[in-house]
């Protein structure tokens, strides 16, 4: 009796697959028979042909497999976990259901990056280095520095082309700057930092002006503003031959009354020396007074004139007249 042509296909728990084919004519000789107990039909081993079921598949669009009773059973259209078609273990981990973003797959965005963000300067002596960070450039970290809205006049401040700011002389109108640094190889890229400016200091002396008579002194006051520091510096123009004065102030006059008669007292600010004030002192040889006539003999109930002469006087030249017992 002649058997019919058939087909087993086995599909092992390795993952890998049986073909075998059953010869048309009784089983002899060569290898050992296996029998298929559901149908008694004889199978050579040598028969048995053993592929990998992963590299077996070539065509993606055929079935990879089918549902199985083994341990290992997946789904038409479905790779088995820790499996790739290459055979290799992808080193992704999707089991959270997202999408892998690689760093080859971002899109690296030039920007531009300044410090410090914010500063507070006094005007006329503050200044502050600005440096600026460039990312992700392809060309150029070069960058420029500005001033939003600069009248080019100075009165908002200046910068250097490295980054170094100079606040302007005085505080401006609106006392907040912007100071903008942009990338050369884009100049739409760019980040701005704030500058507030304080008021400039300010020194005020007192008294303005004063009369010293020779060896005589006078003390003076300087008042400090829009700094914590109020410390001045005293100092008298002209030198020593002018008087000379401590670091509180005071004055005192020379012997001599120098020619011009007029001196200088500068206090400057310590924080500022462009910031001072000064008062004017005018140095004078001491008052005399002489009273014409000098001696006079008056009978009782007569009258006697007399005149005061007043010398190195710069004021006035009034007396105050008064009597008093002669001590002799």
């Amino acid at each position: 009796m002649r058997r019919g042509l058939c087909n087993l296909t086995i599909i092992l728990s390795t993952g890998l697959m049986l073909f075998s084919a059953c010869s048309d004519s009784p089983s002899s000789g060569g290898g050992d028979p296996y029998e298929d107990s559901s149908s008694g039909k004889d199978v050579k081993l040598s028969d048995v042909i053993i592929k990998d079921v992963i590299t077996d598949v070539t065509d993606a669009s055929k079935d990879a497999s089918k549902d199985t009773d083994g341990s290992d059973v997946y789904k038409d259209g479905e790779i088995p976990d820790g499996t790739e078609p290459d055979g290799e273990v992808p080193d992704t981990d999707y089991t959270d259901g997202g999408t892998d973003v690689s760093k080859d797959a971002v899109v690296d965005q030039l920007y531009v990056e300044i410090t410090p963000e914010s500063v507070t300067l006094q005007a006329n002596v503050g200044q502050q280095k600005f440096e600026a960070t460039v990312f992700n450039s392809k060309v150029t970290t070069d960058v420029t520095f500005e001033i939003v809205g600069d009248p080019g006049d100075g009165s908002y401040g200046t910068i250097s082309s490295s980054g170094l700011y100079k606040a302007p002389p005085e505080q401006p109108a609106n006392p907040n700057i912007t100071v903008r640094v942009r990338c050369v190889e884009d100049n739409s890229v760019y980040a701005d930092a704030s500058v507030f400016i304080l008021p400039a200091i300010k020194v005020t002396v007192s008294p303005k002006t004063a009369i010293v008579h020779n060896n005589m002194t006078q003390q003076f006051s300087a008042l400090v503003e829009n700094t914590n520091d109020t410390t001045v510096i005293w100092e008298v123009l002209g030198g020593a031959q002018n008087g000379t004065i401590d670091n509180t102030g005071f004055y005192t006059a020379p012997p001599d009354v120098p020619n011009p008669e007029e001196v200088q007292i500068r206090a400057t600010s310590a924080v500022d020396n462009s910031k001072y004030d000064t008062a004017v002192v005018t140095v004078a040889l001491p008052i005399e007074v002489n009273i014409l006539p000098s001696s006079a003999i008056i009978n009782v109930g007569k009258t006697k004139q007399f005149t005061a002469l007043v010398k190195n006087a710069h004021q006035t030249n009034a007396v105050i007249w008064s009597i008093e017992k002669d001590p002799r």
